[in-house]
């Protein structure tokens, strides 16, 4: 089946119940090497109130391309040849609440990312795989491609795990953004990226 997806930007869920989650951090390992991008130059980690540094990039609603601005690259995840390690590429978003994930919607660069594992749990030291999602299309710069989860666990803590650049042996991979769904209530908008973005999903 298909789905319509209409997004708008705003700072609440006014079509839900209740409050959208808030992201309360996000964070990425310190240990880990990355070629030039927004998470190399600035914070591993940033906390609420969210601000756009470092790999708080990756939740920015707006993407702009590689060089502009005073930003030598808006790459948030960059590793090129010689530089390539996955181990332990994982970004952790910490919530308010426990939130179900539906889904992420990553914006790709061109040579981009395949495979994703996510992981949920409500402490750092007790994460669940609920699976991996991967999306077959190659990646085009700044399209969107869709990594379906359909998690059926809740948690507080949610990590997205880097598996599998888009082409085997490709020697680099990187990606803008990593916008969260959640499995809305029936009737209720799910909130991307923690109320950055309101989609609502119409079946056919």
């Amino acid at each position: 089946m298909g789905s319509t997806l209409v997004l708008s930007v705003c700072g609440a869920v006014s079509m839900a119940a209740v409050a959208a989650p808030e992201l309360v951090s996000i964070s990425f390992p310190e240990s880990v090497p990355l070629s030039q991008s927004t998470t190399a130059s600035g914070p591993r980690t940033v906390t609420a109130p969210l601000d756009f540094r470092g790999i708080g990039n990756i939740v920015n609603p707006t993407v702009r391309a590689p060089g502009s601005g005073s930003l030598p690259s808006d790459f948030v995840l960059h590793q090129t040849v010689g530089t390539v390690d996955l181990t332990d590429v994982v970004v952790t978003f910490e919530y308010n609440r426990r939130v179900l994930i539906d889904y992420f919607d990553i914006v790709q660069h061109g040579n981009g990312v395949q495979t994703f594992e996510l992981l949920v749990g409500d402490s750092l030291d007790a994460m669940t795989s609920v699976g991996q999602a991967t999306n077959p299309d190659n990646a085009v710069e700044f399209f969107v491609s869709r990594f379906d989860f359909d998690s059926q666990i809740s948690g507080r803590f949610i990590q997205l795990r880097v598996i599998d650049p888009e082409l085997a042996g490709q020697g680099g991979w990187a990606f803008y953004r990593a916008y969260a769904a959640f499995v809305p209530a029936p009737g209720v908008g799910a909130a991307l990226a923690g109320g950055l973005l309101v989609a609502s999903r119409r079946r056919r």
